[in-house]
Order: structure tokens, then sequence, then C-alpha cells
């Protein structure tokens, strides 16, 4: 429910921003979920809707709070956390007890510079 007015008040800025007027907002049936909805892509969507391969009305919806995150590549250094948050969850679900993975096998990950490589020693 507190979503909800977080929403709501982010919808009626954006369209006050561009010019638009703000309609209210009635509920059409069904029960309220108290949810709200996220859309990701890696497309230029306005660039799409010049091209014409993108409504620009859907565009206007959705469009409410924008969220940009790099793609790993660019964030080496979240690579050990996202292996050691992956492995507790596993190992939980599992009951298992596998261990962290290496400092030697982690350090292409930490990396800044050039591509991760990762060599088979067992060959």
């Amino acid at each position: 429910m507190r979503y909800r007015s977080w929403i709501s008040a982010a919808v009626e800025t954006s369209a006050t921003a561009a010019g638009r007027p703000v309609l209210p907002h009635r509920r059409t049936g069904g029960q309220e979920s108290g949810s709200a909805r996220g859309c990701a892509t890696n497309r230029n969507l306005e660039e799409e809707i010049e091209n014409g391969t993108f409504r620009q009305d859907l565009f206007y919806r959705i469009n409410v709070v924008n969220i940009y995150l790099p793609p790993l590549r660019e964030r080496r250094v979240d690579i050990e956390s996202l292996v050691n948050f992956f492995l507790e969850y596993y190992n939980r679900k599992y009951n298992a007890r596998a261990h962290g993975l290496s400092h030697e096998l982690m350090q292409p990950c930490r990396s800044t510079t050039g591509r991760a490589t990762f060599v088979n020693s067992r060959t």
C-alpha cells in the first residue's frame, strides 16, 4: 500500500513535467494487489519509438522511474559478492556444504583491466 502513493506521486510528477494532464486513477475490478511492477530492457526505447518499432503511449505508461544498472562486465567488484550470495543461497536450499571459491580463482574477477580469462588447470 505504501508503494501506491510513491508510484502515484512519480506518475503525477512525470505527467506534469511532460505537460500532460494528470487523470484520476480508478480501479475497474479485481482485488488490490499492493505490488509494483517493473520493466527492463537493453534497448534504447526512445530510438525504437522514432523507428516505429515501439509504441509511444506504452513508453509513457512504463517510463515512470528509470534506473540504469551497468552490465556486470563493468562492475567486476560485484562478482565476488554475487558468487558468495548464490553459494550461501544454494547451500541453504539444498542443505549442502559447498565452500567458497579460492582466492586464486576469484583473482581474474577482481582484475579491473582487460578481460577475465579462466584456465582449466585439470588438463
